[in-house]
């Protein structure tokens, strides 16, 4: 269907809608095919000199509501109509912040004011260079972007994708994949997966692969980027057999599957998270069945248990379709998808989370004191062999800087600890167990902080974006 790939270039008084600002004007419009249908997007033209056609809102899978609530997800239905791409889709449903009941806290660090949210999602953002007298035969590298948030919070378009795409020459995706409990419940045996929204991903990465083409993309040079949690699912990907041949290049930035906070426990059995959510008090045994029928906003405010300490609620469970093993055992194995890696991490990867700890013990500065109960909350679970780990760990990261002002040396230590455990350690295991099987991997710190940095001194370099 659609198979005519010809462009359809006008201009016409539109309204381009952007977050949630309407704005009037002249604007260049463009209708491509898909798979599905015809869709509008628009051009622009940002950095001056490289205009980029938009494409917002564009529709990967079925409404995953109704009976397709926590289902895997399926293709769109066609459309005979053209469909307008120009307003940038809701997110997916938000956990309310574990700090501020603001339910946008994560998103509004990038986007502020944005405010929307809808459990009807699944929609991608395309961001093309417009070269209408580009040879055909001179395809775009396409980069596909995974956003972060511990598979709870986020959305695609926290990152502008059309600077990148028009300065760079290459096609940038962004997209929304399903969270919390709607994305990653797993009970295996209420028939719950548990890795729905890695399963949204697989679904972009198909769509790039049937349709990449008509937007002059090379569906063969596919990158696959992601932050955070996001990183640690381009890892997932990178060993899951549902991913093999969808993309080509993976970069890992700010996580790694093989950290401890990425995949459910060994003390928790196969197929199960459920241990992070809380229906043991409703009385239900039929989890899915009783799920599906719940309002959204209901389902909404069924978050998970989260505390500083525990990272992240919905890690992923072996169900032996995305996931046919622990990720170390197909590191292992050197089963790995894809040709070439790229893996980073910044300086002080543990700084935002030291910001939540002051938050959440409601004070200004980071007192010793902090510093031992996160050691006593973590060390049971993290290190239950090792005995006087907490003694070892403050040993460790002791007050041994001098270039380091005396109220920030506490927090620092933190940070250095809360990154190498956190992030680093788990990303050079994995840079490691990837070097025994190829040459083509590549690993840096970003250590650079911009004058135009906004926070304190002591946060340092917490992000890479």
């Amino acid at each position: 269907m659609y198979s005519n790939t010809k462009e359809i270039l006008c201009i016409r008084s539109t309204k381009v809608l952007s977050l949630d600002v309407t704005i009037d004007t002249n604007t260049e419009t463009i209708v491509k095919n898909t798979k599905h249908g015809r869709i509008r997007g628009f051009i622009s033209e940002r950095l001056p000199g490289h205009k980029v056609e938009q494409f917002l809102g564009v529709p990967f899978a079925e409404p995953p509501v109704g009976n397709l609530r926590l289902e895997r997800p399926v293709e769109p239905k066609p459309w005979k109509h053209i469909q307008d791409t120009l307003k940038l889709p809701p997110a997916c449903l938000q956990r309310t912040g574990n700090i501020t009941n603001d339910t946008f806290s994560y998103i509004h660090r990038y986007v502020p004011g944005f405010n929307r949210e809808d459990e009807n999602c699944l929609y991608l953002n395309l961001y093309k260079p417009y070269e209408p007298k580009k040879s055909r035969e001179s395809k775009y590298p396409v980069l596909l972007f995974i956003h972060g948030g511990s598979n709870e919070v986020g959305m695609g378009a926290m990152f502008d994708g059309d600077i990148l795409a028009g300065y760079s020459k290459m096609i940038v995706i962004t997209f929304n994949y399903r969270l919390g409990a709607l994305g990653f419940f797993g009970a295996k045996n209420e028939n719950l997966e548990g890795n729905y929204g890695f399963l949204d991903q697989i679904m972009v990465m198909k769509w790039i692969r049937k349709n990449i083409h008509n937007f002059d993309g090379d569906p063969t040079k596919v990158t696959i980027d992601g932050h955070s949690a996001g990183a640690a699912d381009v890892g997932f990907h990178i060993v899951s057999p549902l991913a093999k041949g969808l993309f080509k290049y993976a970069v890992i930035q700010s996580g790694s599957p093989l950290a401890f906070w990425a995949t459910a426990g060994d003390d928790w059995k196969e197929g199960y998270n459920i241990n992070t959510f809380d229906l043991i008090s409703r009385g239900n045994s039929k989890h899915k069945e009783f799920l599906k029928r719940l309002d959204k906003r209901t389902m909404k405010e069924m978050k998970a248990k989260h505390n500083p300490a525990s990272f992240i609620s919905f890690p992923a469970v072996v169900d032996k379709h995305f996931l046919v093993e622990r990720p170390l055992q197909s590191f292992t194995k050197g089963q790995l998808n894809g040709e070439s890696y790229l893996l980073s991490f910044t300086r002080d990867e543990g700084s935002e989370h030291a910001e939540a700890l002051l938050d959440h013990y409601k004070v200004n500065i980071f007192e010793e004191s902090i510093f031992h109960d996160v050691l006593r909350d973590l060390s049971p679970h993290q290190f239950p062999t090792i005995c006087g780990i907490s003694d070892i760990i403050l040993h460790e990261y002791g007050q041994w800087e001098h270039d380091v002002k005396e109220e920030y040396k506490t927090v620092k230590r933190y940070i250095e600890m809360e990154s190498d455990f956190v992030f680093v350690a788990p990303m050079i295991k994995l840079a490691n167990i990837i070097s025994n099987y190829t040459n083509n991997l590549f690993l840096f710190s970003f250590d650079h902080v911009s004058e135009l940095a906004q926070g304190p001194e002591w946060l340092g370099k917490s992000s890479i974006t």
